[in-house]
């Protein structure tokens, strides 16, 4: 603020941001395709925004979105190019510093949703679990294997990661304030305030509210990796690996005797029991939750100003969706199982949006602050009456109207939850999958062999199933 002037920056943001479509616009047609079912529309539409935004700041994003709705068509081969390349897109962003001061600024005083995409942890999780699935479909299991290594040291990693970033951003965010003059605003006082303790712990009760698993853990990539290892063991401490993931994944998920049964099943596979040929059903179902805004008029406390002003600040919160279709129902010759719960996606994404919030509510204040810091500043400038002053009032409004928005964007074509149940193969190999609601059960041919994945994703009740299967030999 020391530097800026307030009158231009005004007309260059409303200039900027009445030009330039957000990634919720621009994504719409995908979403509403994916919503509704048609399936090669949302990859035909993906196909063109990760093009078209492949230097862009939401490349990482639209990768994402694409990989998975390539799976969801049943192009395995072209899902894994598109991950793959969103995956290096990942790393070259690691390897730079990871929060410039000129994002620090640029969120502060624009809408953040105009930096740069940085991937969240369960981001890269998921996206490494779907190369692994998708390495299992195409009959390549070592690529399969490179996958779960992969998603098993972000694993590794994220919390040492995490904390690292988290304290390089407060670091950037002090030096942000130091140089706009944002350090005016104090910043301890506002977030003590009575009135904006209890409208915080309003919003954000529903997240604090989820059971976490395990800092930054998917139940359901350590289950895959137990199911994997077991199956394409190569010696003795691939064995030791399979039996500690499920070991692992029956402590993340105890209410689950399936999965005590698959930890058994695979201590007696270790013991050297030979297990009968089986059909592993995986159903992912819903949709994750969404980040919205909420506007809420507080406090703001400033340094020297006397009577303390009330200011329109906008939070992001996650809403969860109601939509959650399952569980399915499995029938192969005597047997009849239904699907339980491996992982739900509202848990593992509400931990990390948890743990970022204290540092994510400070920067929605800080920014409030900044835009109506830039606005009274220009104000300042024209207070005769005039038509410029008239201008800069309009100009003040329209500035805060487009930018007083936090960063909303994720990664929508996600499933809200993860679910599996597995059964033995029948002699005629005939299996039906029915779910509570459906006009007719979905018949399954499993072909011949020890292992067969069936895979399906319901988005909705109002679209059909997608089901693809394939082999784990």
């Amino acid at each position: 603020m020391r530097c800026l002037s307030p009158w231009p920056a005004l007309l260059a943001v409303i200039v900027l941001a009445s030009g330039c479509a957000t990634y919720h616009q621009k994504s719409a047609g995908l979403r509403k395709s994916w919503e509704e079912g048609r399936w090669q529309d949302a990859a035909l539409l993906g196909s063109v925004l990760e093009e078209e935004n492949a230097d862009g700041k939401d490349a990482i994003l639209f990768g994402l979105e694409q990989g998975t709705v390539l799976r969801a068509t049943g192009d395995y081969a072209g899902s894994q190019e598109v991950f793959e390349r969103t995956y290096e897109r990942i790393q070259a962003q690691q390897t730079e510093a990871d929060v410039r001061i000129s994002q620090e600024s640029a969120s502060l005083f624009l809408n953040p949703g105009e930096t740069e995409y940085r991937a969240r942890t369960y981001d890269r999780i998921m996206l490494h679990t779907y190369e692994a699935l998708n390495a299992i479909a195409l009959g390549d299991p070592p690529r399969a294997r490179v996958a779960l290594n992969r998603a098993l040291q972000a694993q590794r990693d994220a919390v040492a990661a995490n904390a690292r970033r988290l304290e390089e951003e407060q670091e950037e965010l002090r030096a942000v304030r130091e140089e706009t003059g944002t350090d005016s605003v104090q910043l301890d006082q506002t977030l003590t305030s009575p009135q904006v303790r209890n409208e915080l712990d309003r919003i954000y009760a529903p997240v604090r509210d989820l059971r976490p698993y395990a800092p930054y853990v998917n139940p359901f990539t350590v289950f895959l990796d137990g199911v994997f290892f077991l199956r394409q063991a190569t010696d003795a401490s691939d064995l030791e690996r399979a039996r500690k993931s499920l070991e692992r994944v029956t402590g993340l998920v105890p209410e689950s005797p399936w999965l005590r049964r698959e930890l058994a099943r695979a201590e007696r596979r270790i013991a050297g029991e030979a297990l009968a040929p089986s059909v592993l059903v995986l159903l992912e179902t819903g949709e994750p939750p969404r980040r919205e805004a909420e506007r809420l008029d507080l406090p703001l406390f400033v340094f020297g100003v006397q009577e303390v002003p009330y200011v329109g600040i906008a939070f992001p919160v996650l809403r969860f969706s109601p939509n959650n279709p399952g569980p399915l129902t499995i029938r192969a010759g005597n047997q009849s199982a239904r699907t339980e719960t491996i992982a739900n996606l509202d848990r593992i994404i509400g931990t990390e949006f948890e743990d970022r919030q204290p540092l994510v509510v400070r920067k929605a204040i800080l920014s409030a602050a900044s835009k109506a810091l830039v606005t009274y500043l220009a104000r300042e400038q024209f207070k005769d009456g005039s038509t410029a002053q008239a201008l800069v009032d309009l100009a003040g409004i329209l500035y805060q109207a487009s930018t007083n928005q936090p960063d909303l964007r994720s990664w929508s074509t996600l499933p809200r939850e993860i679910q599996g149940m597995r059964v033995d193969r029948p002699e005629s190999g005939q299996l039906t999958l029915s779910l509570d609601g459906w006009s007719e059960a979905i018949a399954i041919s499993a072909p011949p062999g020890m292992l067969t994945i069936v895979h399906v994703r319901i988005v909705n009740r109002r679209t059909p199933p997608v089901v693809h299967q394939y082999a784990l030999p």
